[in-house]
């Protein structure tokens, strides 16, 4: 049995805790893995054996330990469910199969990792994504190493961002999940070179209509955060196949929805 220490920066109080964590885990025969999640490497997280432990021992990023948990393993949280929360949705999206870009969900500034990220997201371009944005703000399209070690120089340590496959497209896509159907859908298409559609304050919105696949799609994308409402955003590329940006929960702009395809959402 493997007992995954996950931490961050070191000061007194955590190494206090390390040393009684080390303590109880040699007691008991347990292997104690130091796992500094800024040396982690995004790209390969560890694969835990059945009944291992997961538990931060620090204040720090909780995203390795959610790209490992499992429901065979031991943790804090009831069920893996429970540790997939909806603030970090690209995780439980992943988790859950919904097709998506493929995603490194935290950033380095070391330049080994980095070519390996870069090569996981099946190279330039990648994405970078500042989350916290709206509208495409923080998103920023990366077409050479030197582009991408500038910027995540000047981005502060601490910053979320993620790096995310480019998928070439000529517009973005809106579904509104209500229960469990697709009530509303548009389309934002681009009008400019800027890779955004939905970025500016002209923008141009087609009611659409897609498939099924879609749909249930969109659906599954907003249970599996454990709601019943929201927008969820997709990219369709060349080859007609679909993918989950993110999902606007608990609440999405569906004035926006009743502007371009005359359907009353908030009646609804």
């Amino acid at each position: 049995m493997k007992f995954y220490a996950f931490r961050g920066k070191l000061n007194e109080d955590t190494k206090v805790r390390i040393a009684d964590s080390q303590q109880a885990c040699a007691k008991r025969g347990i292997e104690y893995l130091d796992t500094d999640v800024r040396q982690a490497d995004f790209s390969n997280p560890p694969v835990p054996d059945p009944g291992d432990i997961l538990f931060q021992v620090s204040l720090t990023s909780g995203k390795l330990s959610r790209l490992m948990i499992r429901d065979d393993l031991a943790t804090v949280y009831v069920s893996m469910k429970h540790g997939l929360a909806p603030s970090h949705q690209l995780i439980p999206h992943e988790r859950h199969g919904i097709p998506m870009p493929r995603t490194i969900h935290k950033m380095t500034k070391d330049h080994d990792r980095l070519h390996r990220y870069v090569e996981a997201c099946g190279g330039y371009p990648v994405i970078l994504k500042v989350r916290g944005g709206t509208h495409g703000v923080g998103v920023m399209k990366i077409d050479s190493f030197s582009s991408l070690i500038s910027i995540l120089d000047y981005l502060p340590t601490d910053t979320d961002v993620v790096m995310r496959q480019f998928i070439k497209t000529e517009s973005s896509e809106r579904l509104v999940v209500l229960g469990d159907k697709v009530v509303a859908s548009y389309r934002y298409n681009r009008q400019t070179a800027d890779i955004r559609a939905n970025a500016g304050k002209e923008l141009k919105v087609e009611a659409m209509e897609y498939p099924a696949e879609m749909q249930e799609t969109a659906v599954r994308a907003v249970h599996v955060l454990g709601a019943e409402h929201g927008g969820v955003d997709m990219l369709l590329d060349v080859e007609g196949n679909h993918y989950v940006l993110e999902t606007n929960i608990p609440y999405c702009n569906f004035g926006r929805a009743v502007e371009a395809t005359g359907i009353d959402v908030g009646d609804l």
